[in-house]
Formats: C-alpha cells, structure tokens, sequence
C-alpha cells in the first residue's frame, strides 16, 4: 500500500504538525510505503512571497505540478491531506481525483467551514458560518489579518458552494464533536470516521519523581481562545498553590508583567518545552487544566498527560468533556469558581485517591488513545477505500 501523506507545516510548529510527523513514522514502522509532500509557512518571507500565498490559497500551480509529478513517481494508492492553507489549498483535489488518487483528509480544525478555524469571534463562540451565506465571507473574526481572513472565507464559500468537498473520499475526525459539527456542515455522515490522532508518546511513569511542592498544569500556546488568562485569574486567588505554565505565545509578555507586578510567586512561566523535558514536568503534576474558551478538537496534552497517570480538568467546551469521567480520570467545570474548587479539592486527595485517579487516566489513554488501535481502524479505512476503488 502506497500512502502519500500532504501538509502544510504552520508557522509556530503546534499539535497538527506533531500529529503529522507521528502518523508518518508510525505508517513506515508498520511497512507502510509513505511519500510525504510538504510545505511550510516559515517560507513566506518578503512581500513577494506573501502575495503568491495569497494567490496560493485558491490556486496554487506549484502544488498542482508537484503532486502531479509524485503521481507519475511514487503512483500512490491513496493521498491523505492535512493542513493545506496556505500553500498547498484544494488546487491538488482535481490533480488528484483526474488521476483516480482516492483523498482522505484529517480534520484537525473546523476550517472546513469556519476562516479562523476555532468558531470564534473576539472571545466568543461563533457559529455563523456553519450556514452556508455569501454575506458570512464579511465576517471579521481574524483581527490580526484581515485580509488573510477575508480570503480564507472566499475560498471557503466557494468550496462549498461547487460542493468540492464531496471529491474527498473520507473525513478523519479526531473526536466526537467535530465529526458532528462536519456532518452538521452537510457532509454525508458515512464519509466521516472517528479516529483519535495517532501519536507515540514515553512512558516515564516508573520514574515518576515526588515533590513536597505539588503543583498543577498548563501547557500550550499562550493565546486568547486558550483560557490562559482565566486561569492566571484562578491563581491569583489560591496564592499557596503552584502552577507552571509551558508554552510559548502572543501573551506571553502581558503574562510575564503580571506575574511581576502582582508578585505571583505561585505562577511559573516555564516556556516552550519538548521532548523528555516536557513529559517530566507532566509526569509529576498533580493534574494539567486545559481552559480553553474556543471548541479544541483533540488536545495532544489530554493523551500526553493521561498517558502518564496524570488527571485533566477541563473547561465544559467543545471536544473537551468527552475525553473526561468526572471524577475518575479528571474534573470537567463550567465557571472559574468551579475550577478553584476542584483544585482545591484535588489537593486534599490521600495517596489511595491519587492514585485511583492515576491508575484511570492511564486506563482511559489505553482505551482510548491507543496508537495501535487507531491505526488499526485508519489503515481499514485505507484498505475498504482501495477495494471499493477496484470494484
């Protein structure tokens, strides 16, 4: 079976890039022939190069020539899209499909139909554009480019509008809630699957450290529509109880003057970290909170922390409930009050509770996240696509 796997790398690498560069290895582990075809948005450099990326969004030649080339090259079985904004875009389906290429694209976003990708508007969920309306392309929901936003939305409309999506063969949703907002796009709903990301994550629970200063989590972009700000709030108000914050983004000055000014000694801004780094600082929190105020998804840092027996609290939003039993492998809240008080409840759990909750968050990472099963139930996927091609 030859898979050719398609993305476009972001700016700031995040969990979609992750995700990418994991299925990729994991496919070639499993004796899987895998081309990859790449671009990256650290390439758009000088005003040049930014305009053809605007042109890149609706038609993008180069692409269009490139897969064309690796289709007389590599002869794929399947071409599976990622991210293709913005300079891949859907230039490559009619390449594809005029060289009967089945398509499988992974959803790791609602830019299916939404421009900014996250159904929100200056802080607040917006869903207006799941309704399909010249006028919503107006809609100015990414303030820091306009521009870019207003294209992405034109593009978007008229994607829909010539029903090109029905040339994708497959749709992989990450989790539950997307996989029903695309269907609820108008997308059959036999041509999206759920499939958790595949991801292959270290097992440091052996080494697991103690601490006498306990502390909680949160990592990711420090961005609005992350809730980071929420909870910088939270802690400011339980002083006696630590928080480290990894990550790296637009707020992380604002958050840096805050800490100092208010002299928030139990707030530490840790800043990017990778690799076995990143997995000790999880491995010895008491829970990582995810507060996001937009519709994440699939988190990479809920598998990465249950992976390690480590709880997660979340925000009652989006994707986020559905990977939590309440009580059991984390705490799902609804207001900041109801966030303080299920860490302070936390803190008062014995060693016997703790551990119950340790033991069930690695329970629900084995049942659920499992790199193996996933790629069992994407690699059928491939496999009934191929036998309904040669039919």
């Amino acid at each position: 079976m030859k898979i050719l796997q398609i993305h476009n790398y972001y700016r700031y690498r995040g969990g979609e890039d992750i995700v990418f560069d994991d299925l990729k290895a994991v496919l070639s582990d499993k004796s899987v022939n895998v081309k990859a075809y790449t671009r990256d948005s650290n390439s758009i450099k000088g005003l040049f190069r930014k305009i053809v990326s605007f042109f890149s969004l609706f038609y993008s030649i180069r692409a269009a020539n490139d897969i064309r080339q690796i289709i007389s090259e590599f002869k794929p079985d399947i071409a599976h899209m990622h991210n293709i904004y913005p300079l891949i875009s859907y230039s490559i389906l009619k390449v594809l499909k005029k060289n009967k290429i089945p398509v499988v694209q992974t959803t790791h976003n609602y830019r299916l139909f939404c421009a900014n990708g996250l159904y929100l508007d200056r802080g607040k969920i917006c869903e207006k554009c799941m309704e399909l309306r010249f006028k919503n392309i107006f809609t100015d929901c990414r303030s820091e480019s306009r521009l870019y936003n207003f294209l992405i939305a034109l593009n978007i409309f008229f994607m829909r509008k010539r029903n090109l999506y029905s040339l994708i063969d497959k749709f992989i949703a990450p989790s539950g809630f997307i996989r029903d907002k695309i269907i609820e796009s108008g997308i059959d709903s036999n041509k999206v699957e759920k499939i958790r990301s595949i991801i292959e994550l270290p097992d440091l629970q052996k080494g697991r450290k103690k601490t006498r200063a306990p502390y909680f989590l949160y990592i990711g972009r420090l961005s609005a529509e992350k809730g980071i700000m929420e909870v910088i709030k939270v802690f400011e108000q339980i002083k006696d109880v630590r928080i480290k914050i990894v990550g790296d983004g637009p707020l992380k000055n604002i958050i840096e003057k805050k800490i100092g000014q208010k002299k928030l000694e139990n707030i530490e801004l840790v800043g990017y970290a990778d690799g076995e780094e990143k997995y000790k600082i999880i491995d010895a929190a008491v829970a990582t909170i995810i507060p996001s105020i937009c519709y994440e998804v699939s988190p990479l840092v809920i598998m990465e922390s249950f992976k390690s027996g480590v709880p997660v609290i979340v925000n009652n939003i989006g994707s986020l409930p559905e990977n939590i039993e309440d009580g059991k492998n984390g705490f799902i809240y609804s207001n900041l009050e109801e966030l303080k008080e299920r860490i302070l409840y936390m803190l008062e759990f014995d060693l016997a509770r703790k551990s119950e909750m340790s033991q069930y968050s690695r329970k629900s990472y084995n049942e659920h996240f499992s790199p193996d099963e996933n790629l069992k139930k994407l690699t059928a996927i491939y496999q009934k696509i191929l036998e309904e091609k040669n039919e």
